[in-house]
């Protein structure tokens, strides 16, 4: 593998020349590079690559088609523009398939950085066009090989997720090379330039953070001694109302299927775990990395079907395997451990039961579930007969914990249930409000249930949705 560096003869190394010269077998990626010139003079004859480019439909094709060729070769030169070991597809598919000698020579890199003045050691982000990933916008980045002014377009829509549309770049042509151009211009307008080929980049410079970092910046800065007083005061025990309050906005925001009013409330949810984070890295105990890490480490040991090489049939049984995979972890001996004390109660009562399941204590059908509620309700029934308001608050929460295992047979989440069932009842009561001119206190009960079931009546479409 020989590096034609990123212009003329003039950049090719000794030892790059010695290679060309001597080569028996001579292959050229692109004959588009100013140095084919200098090797025409020096009387080489060769085979280049550019009708894969014209013939293949993807540059998958194109980089296959290559590697194959080359494969067949094994005692040939292959001479890429710029360094081998930088963004050359086909050199890295051939480096993990056969033995390869590298010959480096300069790369479009080594033109770019004087061409704007930039030193990369302060920091600098390098993708290939084709493959850009998340980008921190903090730190200068350099997006090689823009090819055409449809990958620019593609690019700007990607790099417009982690940028201002008006954030300042420079585009560069020819970079090492007498046709060198170089235009400062909005982000955005980047694809209008008519003049993007192979041998175009794009610079961008740092620009301020956003998304999460910009997030974990702000919460910082919040917490500093001259911060706000109110978020500098909050520990892990004020703010845990506030964990509580943020779950449950964001269930009835999935409830309400609005997308925005979704976005909005995680947000508020995330600004919860952030400031958790932050606090716990004041205090030396942990960072959000650290939270990122642990949870991610926890994704692929509990999916050995996905990272590793177990195997399932059903997401039952997924789910059978990660309550085993859960009490390994944890070295819990009780198959009731693991449910928080801190979830609904209703939540709570289905999730024990649940697990009480799993090892066989559980009504084989729903008749004996049935029978369990109206054992309970009897007994509630006894207690007020004696009035009892100790053994009736006990009974009254049996018959609830019957309710919820009777929603777990039945496949029902019996809090989302009992939310829908309050959700409807308001509903019913402000169409009724709205259904009379009587004040609803003026109403005897018989009145109020024939209202009740107007409404009801009238809404059953709406609730049914």
């Amino acid at each position: 593998m020989v590096g034609l560096g990123p212009g003329s003869q003039g950049h090719l190394t000794l030892e790059a020349k010695e290679a060309l010269l001597g080569a028996k077998t001579l292959f050229l990626r692109t004959e588009h590079h100013p140095t084919v010139e200098a090797l025409r003079a020096w009387g080489l004859s060769w085979s280049s690559f550019d009708s894969f480019y014209e013939e293949a439909a993807s540059f998958e094709e194109v980089y296959e088609k290559i590697v194959l060729t080359l494969l067949a070769h094994p005692d040939a030169v292959y001479a890429v523009p710029g360094n081998p070991m930088v963004a050359e597809d086909t050199v890295r598919q051939l480096l993990a398939r056969t033995q390869i000698k590298i010959i480096p020579g300069l790369s479009a890199l080594d033109a770019i950085y004087p061409a704007i003045g930039v030193d990369p050691s302060l920091g600098m982000q390098i993708f290939d066009g084709m493959r850009i990933e998340r980008i921190d916008p903090r730190v200068p980045c350099l997006v090689l090989q823009l090819y055409s002014r449809t990958l620019a377009s593609d690019i700007k829509l990607d790099l417009m997720r982690f940028y201002p549309d008006e954030h300042m770049v420079k585009v560069i042509l020819g970079a090492g090379t007498e046709e060198l151009r170089i235009e400062e211009l909005p982000l955005y307008l980047i694809d209008r330039l008519d003049w993007i080929d192979p041998r175009t980049s794009l610079f961008l410079p740092a620009a301020p953070a956003r998304g999460m970092g910009h997030l974990i910046e702000l919460v910082a800065r919040l917490r500093e001694p001259d911060g706000c007083p109110w978020d500098r005061e909050q520990t892990h025990v004020s703010l845990r109302r506030y964990a509580l309050e943020e779950a449950y906005e964001t269930v009835e925001a999935i409830d309400s299927g609005d997308p925005q009013w979704l976005e909005e409330e995680l947000g508020d949810l995330l600004l919860q775990v952030v400031l958790h984070a932050q606090i716990a890295q004041e205090n030396d105990d942990f960072d959000l990395d650290d939270v990122a890490e642990g949870i991610s480490r926890k994704l692929i040991l509990r999916h050995p079907h996905v990272f590793g090489s177990t195997s399932v049939k059903s997401a039952e049984e997924v789910k059978e395997r990660w309550e085993e995979i859960k009490k390994v972890e944890k070295g819990r001996e009780s198959v009731l451990a693991g449910v928080p004390n801190t979830l609904p109660a209703l939540t709570q009562s289905e999730k024990l039961q649940k697990k009480a399941a799993t090892v066989g204590f559980d009504w084989p059908d729903l008749t004996g579930v049935f029978d369990k509620i109206e054992e309970e309700i009897a007994e509630v029934k006894e207690e007020i007969e004696k009035k009892d308001l100790r053994g009736i608050f006990h009974e009254i929460g049996d018959v609830l914990l019957a309710l919820a295992n009777l929603a777990r047979k039945a496949g029902v989440d019996p809090e989302d249930a009992l939310r829908q069932a309050n959700k409807r009842f308001v509903g019913r009561f402000q169409k009724m409000e709205e259904l009379t001119k009587r004040p609803l206190s003026s109403m005897n009960l018989e009145e109020l249930e024939e209202l009740y079931q107007e409404a009801k009546k009238i809404l059953k479409d709406v609730e049914s949705l």
